[in-house]
């Protein structure tokens, strides 16, 4: 048996399973697996596998996410845009393609 899921456990780590987030949430594993169907746990899926990004899992607790690993394994922080900088505009950071169509705003007539 493997030993007990610990938030120490996952630093260096880039995901988990969801067995081992629900051992460190304090959860049944089947609710876990229904808070990853809810969009309350994230989750990355590949193929039929779903893993939880440590880092969200951390950052969800209100630990440290820039905390880091061993030398093999670090944590890599990724920045976060600054909510108070966002443009009110609904279409800024987009741009229309030199041909002056935009496949979101503009409708393709046959």
């Amino acid at each position: 048996m493997p030993p007990p899921s610990t938030l120490d456990n996952l630093i260096g780590q880039a995901t988990c399973t969801v067995e081992q987030a629900a051992e460190i949430l304090g959860v049944a594993r089947g609710t876990a697996y229904e808070a990853c169907r809810l969009g309350q746990l994230p989750t990355l899926r590949l193929g039929r596998r779903v893993l939880v990004p440590v880092p969200r899992l951390l950052a969800m607790l209100g630990a440290p996410v820039d905390v880091v690993g061993p030398e093999e394994h670090p944590v890599i922080s990724v920045p976060q845009p600054d909510p108070t900088e966002a443009s009110t505009e609904p279409s800024a950071g987009l741009s229309k393609p030199s041909n002056g169509f935009h496949p979101t705003t503009d409708t393709i007539v046959t």
